[in-house]
């Protein structure tokens, strides 16, 4: 240590590449003064920054550049003078982006659009509630339509199965006309029912006709011929009757909730059920004689009960309760018929001539309520 001027340097840390700082003399020769140093230091300090990474953060350094002091400003010990060097930092991260912040107006942006799109559609369907009123009619008519091609059962407004919502449609029902003997016409139906405890106490048939005006049958058969014939052997007994023709009438609409085909089939199978039955009794009563080819018999109803039951679903209420007395009469003149066959007892065959008439009957009302 010399008597001349020295400079001290505080060195923090070592350079990045791990080299210690060059040592600075004193004085002359080639190691220069502080301010030199300091200078040095100041080109080192602002080189590029670096960034460290922690844990998937990006860091990036924020260095304080060094307060150098002049010389001027240089504190003084004695004979001994440095220049201050300060040296600070600070780290400042970079947060990682939120996605709940993007997520949210995504989410708004697809409600309002559900919003939007529910308005509208409850708009459209305003419109076509208010031209439901003008277009029943035509709805009505398509819905019928659709029916009878696919034959499918159209339901009631009311959403109730045994009352379906009936269109009109075209079907081809035949005209069927039958002779009856009249016993006698009644002005009231007390006159009508004393008239018929005499027919059944004479052990014949008594058929009931409220709506032709009171009218009492004692038989019937598809055939004026027989008919009369049937007649003249009751006119031998004392019992004088009128042969009288009673019509079915043809129909090319009807109201059904059905396919046309199962109308037509139903008034077809009943047309050729009533037929035979009729005929059949009639004849033997007559003095035919002989025993009922029950296989034909037996074949005829059961055609007849495939038609009745496609027919059903179509109907009202009040036609389902007309099918049903229609299937009890059939059912007790097949039994009858299938009795005679063992005893030959002509009590049998007036059961089946009165199930037959009370057949017609029901027959009458359902084709008037199909009308």
């Amino acid at each position: 240590m010399n008597n001349g001027r020295m400079t001290f340097r505080f060195d923090m840390n070592q350079d990045k590449s791990g080299q210690a700082p060059q040592d600075i003399s004193a004085g002359g020769g080639d190691l220069g003064t502080a301010k030199d140093y300091s200078r040095t230091q100041q080109r080192e300090e602002t080189s590029p920054l670096e960034t460290w990474f922690y844990k998937d953060v990006e860091v990036e350094p924020v260095v304080q550049y060094p307060e150098f002091a002049s010389p001027d400003e240089s504190e003084n010990f004695g004979d001994i003078s440095y220049s201050g060097v300060s040296y600070g930092g600070s780290y400042q991260t970079r947060r990682p982006t939120q996605w709940w912040k993007f997520a949210l107006p995504v989410a708004g942006a697809l409600g309002i659009g559900v919003l939007l799109g529910y308005a509208a559609l409850n708009f459209i369907s305003g419109v076509n509630d208010g031209n439901s009123g003008a277009a029943g009619a035509n709805t009505a008519a398509v819905q019928s339509q659709g029916n009878t091609s696919s034959g499918q059962q159209a339901t009631s407004g009311t959403g109730l199965p045994d009352t379906p919502a009936a269109g009109r449609i075209p079907v081809a029902i035949a005209e069927q006309s039958y002779y009856l003997l009249q016993y006698g016409v009644f002005s009231t139906p007390t006159g009508a029912q004393q008239a018929q405890q005499e027919l059944l106490a004479a052990g014949l048939a008594a058929g009931f006709d409220p709506e032709g005006g009171n009218r009492v049958y004692a038989g019937m058969s598809p055939d004026r011929e027989q008919a009369k014939l049937l007649s003249s052997g009751l006119k031998n007994q004392g019992i004088e009757l009128y042969v009288r023709e009673v019509t079915l009438p043809a129909a090319d609409q009807a109201a059904f909730a059905g396919a046309s085909e199962t109308v037509n089939s139903y008034f077809a199978a009943s047309g050729k059920l009533v037929n035979e039955l009729s005929s059949l009794s009639a004849s033997l009563l007559s003095g035919a004689g002989g025993i009922v080819d029950s296989a034909a018999v037996s074949d005829l109803h059961m055609q007849w009960n495939e038609a009745v039951k496609g027919l059903e679903p179509g109907l009202t209420a009040e036609g389902k309760s007309l099918c049903a007395g229609l299937e009890k009469s059939v059912s007790q003149g097949i039994a009858a018929l299938n009795e005679y066959n063992k005893n030959q007892a002509q009590g049998l065959l007036w059961e089946v001539q009165d199930s037959m008439m009370s057949f017609l009957a029901g027959q009458k009302s359902l084709l008037s309520l199909l009308s």
